[in-house]
């Protein structure tokens, strides 16, 4: 299990915040750099933390935490909002959005590369599962 706390940079610092985690997950379970689960395991950080960023207001705070497990067969990934706010009920859409809508895309896509995707009543924590191939 891998844990990482930080505060929520600049849209232009993201990346580098996300890279090292993906790098330390992906060395741990010897996942390849040009791997679709390295990728899909990128997208999804970066997506929830875009979202935290893009959709809460200053006053929630900008702490995260990302805890990364796994078993044999699947790696989950939680990433928790340390004071919520994130409404995802409105950001959540089962379908594509359509040709043309500049949001809408970030959370449909995760729960397209992932097994299971869900946020906790709150808007607090995302929880998502991949399978481990």
């Amino acid at each position: 299990m891998l844990n990482y706390t930080f505060t929520l940079p600049s849209g232009e610092e993201l990346n580098k915040k996300i890279e090292p985690i993906i790098n330390e997950i992906s060395s741990s379970l010897n996942i390849t750099a040009d791997s679709m689960l390295r990728y899909s395991l990128y997208l999804t950080v970066w997506e929830i933390l875009i979202n935290i960023m893009n959709h809460t207001d200053q006053t929630c705070g900008r702490t995260v935490h990302i805890r990364a497990c796994w078993t044999d067969k699947e790696i989950q990934l939680q990433i928790d909002h340390e004071n919520g706010c994130f409404d995802w009920r409105n950001a959540m859409s089962p379908t594509l959005p359509p040709h043309g809508e500049t949001r809408g895309r970030g959370l449909y896509l995760i729960g397209q590369v992932s097994k299971h995707f869900s946020y906790d009543a709150s808007g607090r924590t995302a929880t998502i599962t991949f399978d481990r191939v």
